[in-house]
């Protein structure tokens, strides 16, 4: 406690022994278990109460549990105990008033901050001596009267002062003759508290002079003895002391006599070793020490020796190395100057483009303050302040290059797009796989090279918008020529360009194709407003169910009105077979679907949820390509091979998702004749779900690649 705070203490309490639910930390509860209610309210009542309850507890040791509550004038009085005890004489009542003095100074003093053992031991053996310097009186005494009286002895109250433990003779058998003595041993006395007063003892308190008396013989004692066995060096420390200087001083002397034998005995082993003839211990010992030694020099020398072949070895490495370095250098400084080169080359390239294609091709028309208003209300809605689309939206058509079994895949580079990438995803598919160019397709057909992708995706974007305009006259719409570099471009300043046969439609793409394929470009916001412009602004509105609802939603994504004009045509709000009325009347309102097969098809786990029902025409699509909606995002889903209505024999289908590359083309393995396997922790992946609406709860193995929850 000397050494740390208390707080400190209690902490490391705390993480050595860890308190529980029996654990008492509350002061009242402790005092009412130890049962020292009493000894509280008593030690309150003093002059000067002590702080603690373990110092309650060694006062009430020491002087008796009435000590605390009797006041300084009745502690002079004596005991009345014994209702029987006669009256003392007056000489023994001169001496018990001196004693009882005594003991009320020194419950008078300040309290002691700390007592030592030893120093506890040292002031209850002065306490004791203190206690049988006098004789006790007579065992009995006459009165007045002549009536005999029992008188208390003095000892018994010293005995009662100084511990419970301490045993005395009965109080009926005192006599000159069977005098009491003090058999207390030193043990009992270590063991009990020490109240702080009796160590706070000064020299000044002052003592009432005794009456004369006269002497007599003295009696035998046990103090002698017992001062021997609680310390030698007491005997040669003045009686005159305190409690406390007496404890002071013994510790004192108790020091110096332990450091003055350590002493003594270093010395002597310091001689026995000097004048002792060297053992063949120590011969062999010291012999030992210099082999060590030698050993040590030995080691350091070879580890010198190595350390240096060491950095002759790296020397020799790096001379060998500087030639490759200096090659590797020179390869990436050609394969940079060869990447600048073919910068310059591209650039060079598309600006004998741009030039070609604005000398060979001239807008049709403008797009008016009318139709830019129109046409902002039906895409983003009249509600909004939204007057163009998000950023995101601001990308263009571009493949992943790596790994090759991705090559055919587009990339996404944020949210929100996703509805038109998978789209065009679905149909640049269609172009590599099922054209007349490709078929029979392989897995292998996917790792196609720049040109036949690039072609993919042209066919693409004029298949798309060619489906749009029902295949009589496609629109589209490009910023000024002097702008096609700004980002974005402004809605109000679109040149309109129309085409009425599908190989003009496709000359003019591929003479503008690198504006829809800038990576940070224009290119999906054009492709969907050319979408809207072929369709035309007022049979858009038309398709919908509700007049005034937007192709896309408030937060930056497609409605599902988008994602049915890229895929059927048109842009009507349901994904279920046909028509629907509400009612039998002409007046009823008409919820629109599609209204045919469709070539590439629209699968969802909304289905599954009991929210929307996909019809099918998109379901059963005539090639086995499907734009997958699940977890607010589009995705695609295709195998290689035409796929019958109800397939008997298990068949691959493949999964790519395109947004941030996610990196993998996962291979499925359906068998419709096995039942769906048991989910992990009854999670069924959305895809599987999907995958059910049109083919039941078949089984779908995803050839050791997690499936994705």
């Amino acid at each position: 406690m000397a050494r740390r705070s208390c707080k400190q203490t209690i902490a490391a309490f705390d993480v050595e022994q860890p308190r529980t639910a029996k654990t008492v930390s509350n002061r009242k509860v402790l005092c009412d278990r130890l049962k020292l209610l009493p000894l509280m309210q008593a030690n309150s009542s003093r002059q000067k109460p002590y702080a603690t309850m373990l110092e309650v507890i060694v006062h009430s040791m020491a002087f008796g549990s009435t000590a605390l509550s009797t006041s300084p004038s009745a502690q002079t009085s004596t005991p009345s105990s014994t209702p029987a005890s006669p009256t003392p004489t007056k000489v023994h009542q001169q001496k018990l008033e001196h004693r009882n003095s005594e003991q009320q100074a020194a419950m008078a003093v300040p309290e002691s901050p700390k007592l030592k053992p030893r120093q506890a031991i040292t002031a209850v053996t002065e306490l004791v001596q203190k206690a049988t310097k006098e004789e006790p009186p007579a065992a009995q005494t006459q009165t007045t009267s002549g009536t005999p009286t029992q008188v208390v002895s003095p000892r018994k109250e010293v005995t009662r002062a100084t511990s419970g433990k301490l045993r005395r003779t009965p109080s009926h058998t005192l006599s000159p003759a069977h005098t009491p003595t003090l058999l207390t041993p030193v043990e009992e006395i270590t063991a009990t508290p020490i109240p702080p007063e009796m160590g706070t003892q000064t020299s000044a308190v002052k003592q009432t002079p005794l009456p004369e008396v006269a002497p007599k013989p003295p009696r035998p004692s046990s103090l002698p003895a017992l001062q021997k066995r609680v310390s030698p060096l007491s005997a040669e420390i003045s009686p005159d002391l305190t409690a406390f200087e007496h404890g002071k001083e013994c510790t004192r002397k108790s020091v110096t006599f332990r450091k003055e034998t350590l002493m003594l005995a270093k010395k002597k082993e310091r001689k026995s070793n000097t004048t002792a003839p060297k053992s063949a211990f120590r011969k062999k010992k010291v012999h030992e020490m210099v082999e060590e030694k030698l050993g040590d020099k030995d080691a350091r020398a070879e580890e010198e020796e190595i350390k240096k072949s060491e950095v002759e070895q790296r020397l020799e490495e790096e001379k060998v190395k500087a030639p490759e370095k200096e090659n590797q250098r020179e390869k990436e400084e050609k394969e940079k100057q060869a990447e600048e080169q073919k910068t310059e080359a591209h650039e060079a390239a598309l600006a004998g483009v741009k030039e070609q294609a604005r000398e060979k091709w001239k807008p049709a028309a403008t797009v008016t303050a009318e139709m830019a208003q129109q046409l902002i209300t039906l895409v983003f809605g009249s509600e909004g302040k939204q007057k163009m689309f998000p950023d995101s939206w601001f990308q263009g058509f571009f493949f992943c290059d790596e790994p090759d079994d991705l090559r055919f895949g587009l990339l996404q580079s944020k949210g929100g797009p996703c509805v038109v990438l998978a789209c065009v995803q679905a149909f640049t598919l269609r172009a590599l796989l099922f054209t007349s160019k490709h078929r029979g397709a392989e897995r292998s057909d996917l790792c196609a090279d720049d040109a036949v992708r690039q072609d993919a995706l042209l066919d693409a974007l004029c298949e798309l918008l060619w489906r749009i305009g029902e295949q009589r006259q496609v629109t589209v719409a490009l910023p000024p020529t002097e702008t096609w570099d700004k980002v974005p471009c402004k809605i109000g300043e679109l040149r309109l360009y129309t085409h009425a046969a599908y190989a003009s439609l496709l000359s003019f793409m591929r003479d503008h194709f690198f504006l829809f394929q800038e990576r940070n470009g224009n290119g999906v916001a054009l492709f969907v407003l050319s979408a809207v412009l072929t369709r035309g602004i007022e049979r858009t509105a038309s398709d919908m169910d509700t007049s005034g609802t937007a192709l896309m939603g408030k937060w930056g994504y497609a409605c599902q009105e988008l994602v049915n004009l890229l895929l059927t045509g048109k842009a009507t709000s349901n994904v279920f077979n046909g028509d629907t009325r509400l009612e039998d009347d002409d007046s009823a309102t008409v919820l629109h679907g599609v209204s045919e097969q469709c070539e590439i098809g629209y699968l969802t786990d909304m289905e599954t949820s009991g929210n929307l029902e996909v019809g099918s025409n998109l379901k059963n699509s005539l090639l086995p390509i499907w734009v997958i909606y699940s977890e607010s995002h589009y995705t695609v889903l295709f195998a290689l091979q035409q796929l019958p209505l109800q397939p008997s024999e298990p068949f691959d289908l493949y999964y790519y998702d395109q947004l941030a590359n996610a990196g993998e083309l996962y291979r499925l393995a359906v068998d419709t004749d096995k039942p769906r396997k048991p989910p992990r922790d009854n999670i069924v992946p959305p895809l599987e779900s999907c995958i059910a609406t049109k083919w039941g709860l078949c089984q779908v193995d995803w050839n050791g690649a997690d499936p994705l929850l």
